[in-house]
């Protein structure tokens, strides 16, 4: 256990006298001209937004934690910088109302100019960016012209053209229907079945949604649509890694999400969202350069969750072995096509198919003849994430042997989507759709691999692993959810994040628990580093004299799915009455709601015994 952040010594030049001063303020190593500089420059800046921001009122706490994330900043490792005690990181929590945007937005833009250093600016969910993109940094561009941001988001929320006309054309993928194939490659497991899907419609979006693409009267992106498609229909043409051949596709220079990306490399200051930049990291993406890189984690007390929800695994054995005789017809099929140099040999390329499906028999033979899960049980939890081992031997083999297949089909794919300038056109073409088609297989290989060694692994923090039972469509065989999850992502942080990042601040209204940082430190792995900052900025409002809270009964809870509902419902009377002073939230001593004077201690026991009533009498 590492300590908590301790004050660290600093000496003045004048007297030569140490004092001590909190580690969120501490200037240890800074080179101090480069300090100077920086500070003079973000002075500037905060006295124009000061100056120029509508409604602007400078709050002390926002200026303490402004210097605290510049201080952070400036504090930034190089890449083969190992000696990493934390002075790069900080946790900054801030009541509601500090400002915290301006504040890390001010100091990371002087950070990035005295740097020369990329800035990502990372929420916890699109709908923040999206606030962040088109509220608050155009309002600091106003302010600060040669400003430059630009939006990140994951390949997924944009359209690939590709595989737009491929579902327009309405071609096949191997031999799943169109429906069963998006199930078995969705990401949530749970997701309601047997929902009514209207196929006219369907391809009638398509086809209105290639058109606006074309004319550009549609950027790609799914955010910027008015009405969203069916999530099925979207699965069916977004962006996907696997599928893409890059630079090799007749779409790459118009491809929505290439295009973006172009925009955003441009950028000093990018938007991202958590989820993104830690599946990046985890990737060989170059789309962020993290030891180069200043990051901010705003709502970071999500960013543990986020992390924990990054290494949750999910596959169905049932439909993990029609996916493999499928790809095993598909690979071969195409395969054929192949100069010999590149063609696998069928029969041991057949044979190795032929093992893994055996061992997801086994695997499934042994599941129901233990009977973990039933309808009536529909979930069985493996103590202290132990599995059985024998179990967790095969798991070990079959993860193998999924590797193998993986490599192999991997191979295919990219001999099939490289350009032969002896086929024509419309061969390539065939050749390049056909290795899209084996390529989109490799993401539910990987998952499947990694959640099989997840389970034949037993760690000092134990991964929490569990079945799920599934049912079955009508007809079938009833299937079983294997399930594995990390039980704290602190070790991936850790290793994967804060070791890696240039320099980093988390930022909340939430950080702390209880008056401690220590909960979010043992989630986030930040414990790890003991000479990281950390400061508390409380809220200016006095919420005790400013506010009073009010519950109103509602019907349903607010984890129903009918608590919105009612809450809508609610909610407009409430607020009229309020509006026009038949809510009284007078105390003695306090005010009157309605004209704002001290409440007569005569009234309060009228007001107390007429609760909702008009208080005319106030």
């Amino acid at each position: 256990m590492y300590p908590a952040a301790q004050p660290s010594i600093s000496v003045r030049p004048h007297d030569q006298v140490p004092t001590f001063v909190p580690a969120h303020a501490s200037e240890a190593g800074l080179d101090p001209e480069r300090l100077e500089e920086a500070r003079i420059s973000l002075e500037f800046l905060y006295g124009e937004v000061a100056a120029s921001w509508p409604g602007f009122i400078a709050r002390p706490g926002q200026y303490e934690m402004m210097q605290a994330c510049l201080l952070t900043f400036l504090s930034a490792k190089e890449t083969d910088d190992l000696n990493r005690t934390g002075d790069n990181l900080a946790q900054l929590e801030a009541g509601t109302g500090t400002g915290k945007t301006v504040a890390y937005c001010l100091a990371a833009i002087v950070a990035s100019k005295v740097l020369k250093r990329t800035v990502v600016v990372s929420t916890a969910t699109v709908a923040l960016q999206e606030q962040l993109f088109h509220k608050d940094l155009p309002r600091l561009a106003e302010i600060i012209p040669d400003l430059h941001f630009e939006i990140l988001k994951g390949r997924a929320r944009y359209v690939c053209e590709s595989r737009l006309n491929a579902a327009i054309n309405d071609q096949a993928q191997g031999s799943f229907s169109a429906d069963e194939f998006q199930e078995l490659f969705s990401n949530d497991g749970r997701q309601v079945k047997d929902l009514p899907h209207d196929t006219a419609k369907a391809m009638l979006w398509f086809k209105s949604s290639a058109k606006k693409l074309q004319s550009g009267k549609w950027d790609g992106d799914i955010d910027s649509l008015e009405q969203p498609p069916a999530p099925q229909d979207w699965r069916r043409v977004q962006a996907n890694a696997q599928a893409c051949n890059g630079g090799q596709c007749e779409h790459f220079r118009s491809c929505a999400f290439f295009r973006a990306r172009r925009q955003a490399a441009t950028a000093t200051l990018q938007v991202a969202n958590h989820a993104l930049i830690l599946a990046t990291l985890q990737s060989d993406s170059s789309l962020i350069d993290a030891g180069n890189t200043l990051f901010v984690f705003d709502e970071a007390h999500h960013l543990p969750t986020i992390a924990g929800e990054q290494f949750t695994y999910r596959a169905r054995l049932g439909s993990s072995a029609r996916l493999l005789t499928s790809l095993r017809s598909l690979a071969l099929r195409h395969g054929r096509a192949l100069p010999a140099s590149s063609r696998p040999d069928p029969v041991a390329f057949a044979q190795l198919f032929t093992a893994c499906t055996e061992k997801l028999a086994l695997l499934e033979g042994y599941c129901a003849q233990a009977q973990f899960v039933s309808a009536e049980t529909a979930v069985h939890r493996f103590p202290q994430g132990r599995v059985p081992v024998d179990l967790a031997s095969e798991c070990v083999q079959l993860a193998s042997l999924l590797r193998t297949v993986a490599e192999m089909v991997a191979r295919i794919a990219a001999t099939l989507t490289e350009a032969d300038e002896t086929q024509s056109p419309a061969e390539r073409e065939e050749q390049r759709r056909a290795g899209i088609e084996v390529g989109v297989y490799l993401s539910r290989l990987d998952t499947l691999a990694k959640l099989l060694s997840a389970w034949a692994t037993h760690d000092t923090v134990p991964w929490a692993k569990w079945l799920e039972f599934a049912g079955g469509a009508s007809g079938a065989a009833p299937d079983v959810w294997w399930c594995a999850s990390a039980m704290t992502a602190a070790q991936v942080l850790s290793n994967s994040l804060w070791k890696t990042v240039s320099a980093a601040v988390c930022t909340s209204a939430t950080l702390s628990a209880c008056g401690s940082f220590d909960f979010f430190d043992r989630l986030s792995g930040m414990n790890r580093f003991p000479a990281r900052r950390a400061l508390v900025v409380p809220s200016p409002f006095d919420y005790a004299a400013q506010g009073e809270l009010r519950i109103a009964p509602m019907k349903h809870s607010a984890k129903s799915a009918e608590f919105s509902d009612e809450l809508c419902e609610k909610l407009p009377g409430l607020l009229r009455d309020i509006a026009m002073g038949n809510l009284c939230f007078s105390r003695p001593g306090g005010r009157c709601w309605r004209v704002m004077r001290p409440c007569r201690k005569t009234c309060w026991p009228w007001c107390k015994s007429r609760a909702m009533a008009p208080v005319g009498r106030c």
